[in-house]
């Protein structure tokens, strides 16, 4: 599509991203947000519940209009469209970093300078990054 038009904005939706162990494999919102690590924090604390609500949906659709609203802009300077790439596992993830521990897992990796000053560098188990 973008050799036909150069401008074109697409944006792609998948439940773990397109490399790595789990790219092919079928999915729906409580796998996402259960391997995201955040499907714990719904609910009471002494008592088990699925959320009342599409978490992992929620997070895709605000980084995919986020990424869309950017590739516009990007857009409007350059003439070029851009490709949105959007993982509802990791867009859950990030959503949920506020509700738990997040140095606590393999999705999110950091770096913290001479500073002390720490950082999220990226996303994704190594493997899927490759």
């Amino acid at each position: 599509m973008e050799a036909i038009n150069p401008r074109i904005i697409l944006l792609r939706v998948s439940g773990f991203g397109q490399k790595g162990e789990h790219a092919h494999r079928p999915g729906h919102d409580l796998n996402y947000i259960g391997m995201a690590g955040i499907l714990s924090k719904f609910g009471q604390q002494d008592k088990a519940q699925f959320p009342n609500n599409y978490a992992a949906d929620f997070a895709g659709c605000m980084f995919g209009i986020t990424g869309t609203l950017a590739a516009l802009l990007e857009r409007q300077k350059t003439g070029l469209g851009q490709v949105v790439d959007c993982s509802l596992m990791h867009c859950s993830r990030y959503m949920g970093l506020p509700l738990s521990n997040y140095k606590d897992t393999k999705f999110v990796h950091t770096y913290t300078d001479s500073d002390q000053n720490e950082y999220i560098t990226s996303f994704g188990t190594k493997q899927e990054q490759l």
